[in-house]
């Protein structure tokens, strides 16, 4: 007869940790080539009935699937791997979404209102890993519209939104897209945002009548390729906390996207960008490796934010591209932001490498610029900025329109020019143009101010950033 302590170990080598956990696995059936959609939307129902803990687990292969929306799902929805398992959507997907500027706005489903979104989490604890989410088809949909106007590109992959503290997490997934230049695209790409956590759920049919979003949102090891934005947090975002990437170990790679990664309003809310490679090429509109801009009017934050873009390696090309775009609200500051440690390639950029837009006490320090543009780093119409150490040896003003390797200056009218700010160089040679008032400028090489009002037309934005992805 065995002992207790061996009949034991034996019990615990026969079953897996996860089972005494209570957790459970739904096996959804593997890729049968023509319509996957009612087998992994079964799947994933199945889950949410076993409740939390539950994985639903997909086998290797394309699955091709139209939309599918689950409610309050608590577990894992998970393929063999990024190279394994593949989601695929099927072409001319038919989206019945109304125009909510028009009809109203309506809740997600998978029969009566079918948003031009191939995966949404509505409330829930969720993890959705080791797979690939794929939009080959140009067009799309079937056209969808928005203040009346045609559309017919895929608005999301995967979706997070909700009325209940939700807590999403995505890792190891990759999310491909393709070109498409029509009229009806967005505005580069057939796919918009591959992943975003967005407190968009409709409370009524009232245009931007939303529940909050609070909870957690990370995004590790993942790969973000030809779509317009690769990872978003957006919307009505209210006590949370956001990661992209992280850690040296859990950072994601972004290549030939018009936007990177986009934190676009939040209140009480600490969000934390580093580590990740981003590469872009805003073709047809403005674009940049990581955006922090308001959302939309209608959403005033009353608490401020802290955001945190670190250690991440970038590159940017395009006449409308920046580097890093960050934007407080001019009436009713919302963030405040700490840019350091970040190595930025700028090929021939329209924009600043580094612009920042009314925003006080933002920190860039130890940043690497090289290339060429505008400026490297500029600060319009803000207040209390400090700039220091940044190595800009190798970045050159642009002779056709730019002025300095560091600008302090005003655009936006009827908002001051840029003031009590600090700027300590890290070489005597960096060059920098004060436009402001009461700015201190410590090691640096002061240049004289060539011509204002050219500098204005070309450098940065001379209004609120607008979001060219739908809500």
């Amino acid at each position: 007869m065995k002992p207790a302590r061996i009949l034991l170990l034996s019990l615990f080598i026969a079953f897996p940790a996860s089972a005494w956990a209570g957790s459970h696995i739904v096996y959804v059936p593997a890729p049968n080539g023509i319509d996957d959609t009612s087998n992994i939307q079964a799947g994933l129902d199945a889950c949410v009935a076993y409740g939390k803990n539950c994985t639903a687990q997909l086998a290797a292969g394309t699955y091709l699937t139209r939309q599918l929306v689950e409610h309050n799902f608590q577990g894992s929805f998970k393929g063999m791997g990024q190279t394994k398992t593949t989601i695929q959507a099927l072409p001319n997907l038919l989206v019945t979404l109304t125009d909510p500027f028009i009809q109203g706005e309506c809740k997600p489903d998978t029969s009566n209102c079918l948003w031009p979104s191939l995966i949404i989490f509505v409330d829930g604890n969720i993890t959705v890993s080791d797979l690939t989410v794929d939009e080959p088809n140009v067009p799309a949909t079937q056209p969808w519209y928005i203040l009346g106007s045609e559309l017919t590109y895929l608005n999301d992959g995967i979706r997070f939104m909700g009325q209940n503290r939700t807590n999403a997490s995505v890792q190891r997934v990759t999310a491909t897209g393709a070109f498409d230049n029509s009229l009806t695209s967005c505005p580069d790409f057939n796919f918009c945002n591959a992943v975003i956590f967005a407190g968009e759920y409709p409370r009524t049919q009232t245009p931007f009548d939303y529940y909050f979003l609070s909870g957690t949102f990370s995004v590790y090891n993942s790969s973000f390729t030809t779509v317009s934005l690769g990872v978003g947090a957006d919307g009505f975002l209210k006590d949370s906390k956001v990661t992209i990437g992280g850690s040296p170990t859990t950072g994601n790679v972004f290549q030939n996207v018009d936007f990177g990664f986009a934190q676009l309003a939040a209140q009480n809310s600490f969000e934390d960008a580093s580590y990740n490679r981003a590469s872009m090429y805003a073709y047809n509109s403005y674009g940049e490796p990581v955006t922090v801009a308001p959302w939309v009017s209608a959403f005033a934050p009353s608490q401020p934010s802290l955001f945190l873009i670190h250690d991440n390696y970038l590159t940017a090309t395009g006449p409308y591209a920046n580097g890093i775009f960050i934007q407080d609200g001019s009436s009713t500051p919302w963030l405040y932001a700490q840019v350091y440690n970040n190595t930025i390639e700028a090929q021939d950029v329209g924009g600043d490498v580094i612009s920042i837009y009314s925003t006080t006490g933002t920190a860039i320090v130890n940043n690497k610029v090289s290339g060429t543009g505008p400026d490297a780093i500029g600060i319009w119409n803000g207040t209390y900025a400090a700039v220091l150490d940044n190595d800009l040896a190798a970045f050159t003003a642009n002779p056709d329109a730019g002025l300095a390797q560091i600008v302090l200056d005003g655009s936006l009218e009827g908002l001051p020019d840029t003031s009590n700010s600090t700027v300590v160089c890290k070489a005597r040679g960096t060059t920098v143009l004060n436009l402001g008032s009461n700015n201190t400028i410590i090691g640096c090489q002061q240049v004289e101010n060539r011509n204002t009002q050219s500098s204005k037309m070309s450098l940065g934005r001379k209004a609120t950033k607008k979001k060219p992805l739908f809500p």
